[in-house]
């Protein structure tokens, strides 16, 4: 898929414009655990829209996976106070604990807990971060 992508970056149509492409492509390269090219796709994509939470989303989880929790940590810092929703904090919240700041990621995932109680990976963060278990993507 990732391949198909690329090609398709390389060659856009009418049917599959670039910024697609590159969506698709970004989100297979983080299935693929290619996260240099992740972020650089989300980091291209956050440039074409920068109101698309999405791709800023993409793009803190990306820093997350590359260990670089305060490029995470800035990227959802925006986020949050653009609006705080259940992922965003989520994720600040995975920033937060890798920086070793347990008590504003502890505080971050009980929001996203009760923003979205049936999310199961919120309460499971919630519970690894509550023991001092490590986390990672």
């Amino acid at each position: 898929a990732f391949a198909s992508y690329t090609k398709a970056l390389d060659q856009p149509t009418k049917d599959i414009p670039i910024e697609l492409a590159r969506a698709h492509r970004a989100d297979a390269a983080m299935r693929l655990e290619k996260f240099t090219d992740a972020k650089a796709d989300f980091e291209a994509l956050a440039a074409i829209d920068p109101k698309k939470a999405r791709y800023r989303v993409g793009l803190g989880l990306s820093y997350l996976a590359l260990k670089d929790a305060a490029g995470a940590l800035e990227t959802f810092n925006t986020l949050v106070m653009e609006k705080p929703d259940a992922l965003s904090l989520y994720g600040r919240a995975l920033a937060h604990y890798n920086l070793g700041n347990k008590a504003a990621a502890t505080q971050d995932i009980a929001k996203a807990v009760e923003l979205e109680p049936g999310n199961p990976a919120y309460k499971q963060v919630q519970e690894s971060i509550k023991k001092g278990e490590k986390l990672s993507l």
